[in-house]
């Protein structure tokens, strides 16, 4: 008959499971970060022509928000405006990562 693990060996187990599982999540949170830059550089960079001879340059603020996995779509999105709220009011050309 096979050893059953250890109350240790189990929290150690679950332990590195909640490990990676947050570390998977920063590295979603990381690679957001750096896609809302590029969106962030490619706007602040590209002139928006109105005239032949005129061009605004344009700013933009995001909000971005993770859907939890007990959460529901409108929550993450409420969560997301507020933190484009939070962005708007800090200043302009930025992004915000709304906490979870």
């Amino acid at each position: 008959m096979p050893d059953l693990p250890t109350e240790a060996e189990t929290f150690i187990a679950e332990l590195d499971a909640a490990v990676e599982a947050h570390m998977a999540w920063s590295r979603r949170i990381l690679r957001c970060a750096v896609s809302a830059r590029r969106v962030l550089t490619t706007i602040g960079t590209t002139p928006a022509p109105i005239t032949d001879n005129k061009s605004l340059t344009l700013t933009v603020t995001l909000g971005l928000a993770r859907v939890g996995e007990s959460e529901d779509l409108a929550s993450a999105i409420s969560r997301a405006d507020l933190a484009l709220y939070e962005g708007k009011e800090s200043g302009r050309n930025r992004f915000v990562v709304a906490p979870s």
